[in-house]
């Protein structure tokens, strides 16, 4: 099995220090960059936010970079990350301080075509094959933001404005 990660990834665990530290040390042996944190789900929750509204609003855009790159796709990509991320923060008590001034549509239009091209592969196949794959779990994601925006008396109006993605999603501005 091959696997490649991105420059300066690492792989955040968490769990009972008898038993973490034996993990930790087998996974980089085997070259993995496994990190102890204390609390990989608070540690996680604002990125993982950002990456599923991401990934939905590229599915709404028929899995193209050019259409999700369109001034109406990032706007709202946008909208619904800061959403997706003021959610999270409530949620596992974090702070989106030092996330929500970098979540700009310049940003995406960007930082997309850089990271297209430092993968050693085609990374919007990549990513419409993964991510189809596991398309139910991002649907569930997203329904999940909402539910906790709410509970949390949160606005949730770009999150909540979600539409499964058609086969022509050439008919209109994606939504998120």
């Amino acid at each position: 099995m091959a696997f490649w990660l991105p420059p300066m990834s690492r792989g955040l665990f968490s769990g009972p220090p008898e038993r973490l530290q034996s993990v930790i040390r087998t996974l980089r042996a085997g070259g993995y960059p496994a990190r102890p944190t204390p609390d990989v789900v608070r540690d996680v929750a604002i990125p993982s936010a950002v990456l599923t509204v991401f990934v939905n609003g590229l599915e709404a855009a028929g899995w193209s970079f050019e259409r999700f790159l369109q001034r109406d796709s990032l706007e709202h990509v946008h909208r619904a990350a800061r959403e997706a991320v003021q959610v999270a923060a409530s949620h596992t008590k974090g702070s989106a301080s030092a996330v929500l001034p970098l979540l700009r549509p310049v940003l995406f239009k960007l930082l997309l075509p850089v990271a297209a091209q430092l993968t050693p592969f085609d990374l919007e196949t990549y990513l419409k094959v993964h991510f189809t794959k596991v398309g139910e779990q991002t649907r569930s994601m997203m329904r999940t933001y909402v539910d906790l925006g709410r509970s949390a008396g949160l606005p949730v109006e770009h999150l909540n404005d979600t539409s499964t993605p058609s086969e022509d999603t050439r008919s209109g501005p994606p939504r998120v």
